[in-house]
């Protein structure tokens, strides 16, 4: 990145902050491959639209209560969760991060700026899954669903973020892929650019300030322009009385 960039000089990013389920890695898609396959096995098959509406939200959605709706009886819960939660560890086994993720990543910490995780999801979890690509070491904070008192869309793990690396949500940019994520992105005070995944791609994700089809061959400096026509465009504050 050029040293003279006017996006950067000024000095108006200072940090990223980035999804985790669905934007570092498709954990998304193995939810939904998982969640698929138990219907599937009850002759029932589930589309990715139906799916994409439950993506980014807080806390486990009731997934089993349409495929019993559908039925039209009860079924053993405790052994399909068990089944899904297999099949999706399984999946997992073998995830990466997306393309473009570790690239981005490792540019904006040359470049000096920090780099955060924003989930809800727990912090375990995500750390866990930042272990298993070789990445935890790039990332500054991470901020699970687990420690804050309210979940995606609310804004809290953006707003304990950007306290905890000692910055302005202003001089953030959050990378999401769902509309749950960059509502709280929003309202926390950062820029959001979405970046939808395969599910995710059938939502709406007009709130954010920019989208994006992948993060391969995306640079800091994109981000950094994306930030500051952003921030241009909000209204001045009203003069002191």
């Amino acid at each position: 990145m050029p040293a003279d960039d006017p996006a950067l000089v000024d000095g108006a990013l200072t940090a990223v902050a980035f999804g985790f389920d669905g934007l570092i890695c498709d954990t998304e898609g193995c939810s939904f491959s998982a969640t698929a396959e138990v219907y599937r096995l009850h002759g029932v098959e589930i589309g990715l639209e139906e799916w994409a509406g439950s993506v980014g939200r807080a806390g486990e959605d009731d997934w089993l209560g349409p495929l019993e709706a559908l039925l039209g009886h009860e079924l053993d819960r405790d052994e399909l969760v068990a089944l899904r939660r297999d099949l999706d560890a399984e999946c997992r086994a073998h995830l990466t991060p997306n393309p473009g993720v570790v690239a981005l990543m490792a540019e904006i910490r040359h470049e000096g700026l920090a780099v955060g995780v924003a989930s809800s999801s727990s912090s375990i979890w995500v750390n866990e899954h930042l272990e298993q690509f070789g990445i935890a070491g790039m990332v500054d904070l991470t901020v699970g669903g687990d420690v804050v008192e309210a979940r995606k869309p609310a804004p809290d793990v953006y707003a304990v973020l950007a306290a905890e690396l000692g910055t302005e949500p202003a001089r953030m940019l959050a990378l999401e892929d769902s509309p749950p994520g960059v509502r709280a992105a929003r309202a926390a005070g950062l820029v959001c650019v979405a970046v939808p995944n395969t599910i995710t791609r059938h939502a709406d994700l007009s709130e954010a300030d920019a989208v994006l089809d992948t993060l391969e061959g995306v640079d800091l400096a994109t981000l950094a322009r994306v930030h500051r026509a952003a921030r241009a465009m909000e209204p001045a504050p009203p003069p002191p009385t």
